[in-house]
């Protein structure tokens, strides 16, 4: 009995059925196609071979003389003519890529053309090398761009795509999904890991003047939401912006009130980012404004580029108020939603007006190390004490 060659064995197997369905045609019509062999080996034909020999038929061979022909044989034989999906067929093309340099080489040409004139100006739709590639393959640009993307995501997956037994889109979704828990699941901290928490007292446009710190990947500002408190801003976009390592992030409560104000004196300093909604379930009146609200913007401002580990989601809902601990208290949730998206395990966080220091509680709980300052000494002691719970 003869082997299959190791490049026929890049094309998915036939189910059951489509196995039956070529053996009752064999049967009644005789073998059509030859099969085709290259070094002794079954290179095109493997089921049809195997159907001679269980209907006891004699096998009609073809024999290829050049390994560089076997390579087109089997595309154009195969590519087109199985009842391959499309993203089947883009699939089978890259694992022969893999093991023929000349196909990837074709491939790697076609990328590098399109950057080429990318670089030179060309129009956009005149740009994509997936469209080249899928004219190749005979699929269509989309086809190409998401099985590099599956093949990239998860090798495993892009195997089951090619060889059927998941659908491509399927196949990216379970993939995406996937790489998104990874990439969450690597900013949790390992267990056990010490972290260091620093509780200061003063006003922090003072006392950080007498502390090192660390480079900061996050900082808080929460200051009073009324217009007596407009001229602190500034002096938080001023300490942030000397405090943040490049690609840092402040996360500021400004209220909605005077929130042109805010963004203003914090524009000076650094580069607003994106505006997230906290939503709450109390009302809240704004009334210089005559508006009932049930939602406060989170401005984020960057210190340089906007590199976080992960996109963020830019809504939080709360259910409870979480005033227990100081009156301007905010939940535990939207500290540790912002703190596990924004920073990495390890790095540090600093809030500049602490209250009830919730924010060192999840950071700690997230394996983060922080600086926490407030001018209230009560409020630093029930802080600290708070902090210290979580082991």
């Amino acid at each position: 009995m003869l082997l299959q060659h190791p490049l026929g064995k890049l094309l998915p197997a036939m189910n059951a059925e489509e196995y039956e369905y070529a053996k009752s045609d064999i049967q009644k019509h005789g073998q059509r196609e030859p099969i085709i062999l290259l070094d002794g080996q079954v290179l095109d034909g493997w089921h049809r071979y195997r159907i001679c020999l269980d209907l006891g038929i004699e096998p009609k061979f073809k024999t290829l003389g050049k390994k560089a022909d076997a390579l087109a044989e089997v595309i154009s034989r195969n590519l087109a003519r199985r009842q391959l999906s499309p993203g089947q067929r883009y699939g089978v093309l890259l694992q022969i890529a893999e093991q023929f340099p000349t196909v990837a080489a074709s491939l790697e040409a076609v990328r590098t053309d399109a950057k080429k004139r990318q670089s030179g100006g060309v129009p956009q739709q005149r740009q994509r090398a997936s469209d080249v590639i899928g004219r190749m393959a005979g699929v269509g640009h989309a086809t190409v761009e998401r099985v590099d993307r599956l093949k990239k995501l998860s090798p495993q997956l892009f195997q089951e795509m090619v060889d059927g037994k998941v659908p491509l889109p399927h196949a990216v979704v379970q993939a995406a999904m996937q790489a998104r828990r990874d990439k969450q699941e690597a900013l949790r901290a390992p267990p056990g890991v010490a972290t260091e928490s620093r509780l200061l007292c003063g006003d922090f446009r003072k006392v950080l003047k007498t502390h090192t710190l660390p480079q900061i990947s996050l900082v808080y500002a929460d200051l009073p939401w009324d217009r007596a408190s407009l001229g602190l801003w500034d002096g938080v976009g001023r300490v942030a912006a000397k405090v943040l390592r490049p690609g840092g992030v402040l996360a500021a409560y400004p209220g909605n009130v005077y929130l042109p104000d805010v963004m203003a004196a914090l524009g000076k300093h650094l580069t607003f980012h994106w505006t997230c909604a906290m939503f709450h379930n109390e009302v809240v009146a704004a009334k210089p404004k005559k508006v009932m609200s049930k939602w406060a913007p989170l401005l984020l401002y960057v210190h340089g580029k906007f590199d976080p580990p992960l996109h963020i989601l830019d809504v939080v809902e709360s259910e409870s108020k979480e005033k227990d601990r100081h009156p301007w208290q905010r939940p535990l949730a939207e500290y540790l939603h912002f703190i596990k998206y924004l920073t990495r395990p390890g790095e540090w966080v600093l809030d500049l007006t602490g209250g009830s220091f919730a924010s060192g509680k999840a950071a700690k709980l997230l394996g983060r190390n922080y600086v926490g300052v407030d001018i209230d000494p009560k409020a630093v002691a029930k802080g600290r004490e708070w902090i210290e719970e979580v082991k």
